[in-house]
This record gives structure tokens, C-alpha cells and sequence, in this order.
């Protein structure tokens, strides 16, 4: 019965601009666990994509970049570099080197 009050809302669904701007904005967060809830969102993406297959949802280098780079700024965690470093292979391995930047590779170095 509720359902007939609430609007119909099915045609709306987020995309991978939708999840890299919430990545981006944890990425760009003074807050301590940034870069873990950078990556967490990540993960959720990669697990939506993998699930639905939904080509709009396919983790982009922006994405992956971004939770680097959150990694790379991160001073208060001692496995930041390998943090950072875990997510440059998760991008190589996603859908081969096309989605692996020189900007990527950086933030790794700077971690």
C-alpha cells in the first residue's frame, strides 16, 4: 500500500559519475578515514558492476585514481603505499593496462 503513494523512482539509477564523485570528495576529505571510505566505495562499485554487468557502472581510471591518490595524501596509516599500490593492481587487472595512467603510477611513487 505505501508503494503507491511513493513516486516511481526505477528509471533513476547512479553510474560511475555518481560513485567517482563520492570517491572524489572522500578522496579530497581531511577526515582520518577518507581514504578507507574512498575505497570502500570503490569496492561497491566494482561488486555493482560485476554484478549487474551494467556498462555504466564500470570503475573508471578516474575512480581508481582518486581512492590512489586518497592513499598517496594518507600520513596516519603505515600500509598506505601498499594500499595505494593494491588499488594500482586492481586497476591494471580490471580491464587490462587501458585504464592504468601515468597519474596513478605517481600517486603509488608519492605514497
Amino acid at each position: 500500500e505505501k508503494m503507491k503513494d511513493t513516486p516511481n523512482y526505477e528509471h533513476m539509477r547512479p553510474s560511475t559519475t555518481t560513485y567517482t564523485s563520492a570517491i572524489v570528495a572522500w578522496a579530497n576529505s581531511r577526515a582520518s578515514d577518507s581514504a578507507e571510505k574512498a575505497e570502500a566505495l570503490l569496492h561497491r562499485l566494482e561488486d555493482v558492476y560485476r554484478t549487474t554487468g551494467y556498462r555504466m557502472l564500470r570503475p573508471d581510471a578516474i575512480a581508481f585514481g582518486s581512492v590512489i591518490n586518497a592513499w598517496a595524501k594518507c600520513r596516519h596509516q603505515k600500509d598506505a603505499g601498499k594500499r595505494a599500490e593494491a588499488i594500482l593492481r586492481r586497476m591494471e587487472n580490471n580491464d587490462g593496462k587501458d585504464l592504468t595512467e601515468t597519474v596513478a603510477y605517481t600517486n603509488v611513487i608519492l605514497a
